[in-house]
């Protein structure tokens, strides 16, 4: 007789069950606003879609640089 069984070998016993928790970044955040002039932001947004990145992802990166 054979040893297999019927079902999915990730739901086996022992298997971890990974949850949206476990994955999830639990770094807290805090929100930053401020006011920046509108040719200084389109000049932004036109250098963040010329290197396919966010504006948020290039702020983070800047001040990333600055604090290091």
């Amino acid at each position: 007789m054979s040893n297999l069984k019927a079902g999915r070998p990730s739901r086996s016993v022992g298997a971890k069950e990974v949850q949206l928790q476990d994955i999830k970044d639990n770094t807290k955040k805090v929100r930053v606003n401020f006011d920046l002039e509108e040719d200084l932001h389109t000049e932004l947004k036109m250098y963040a879609l010329k290197n396919k990145k966010s504006v948020k992802k290039i702020l983070v990166e800047q001040i990333k640089l600055l604090v290091k």
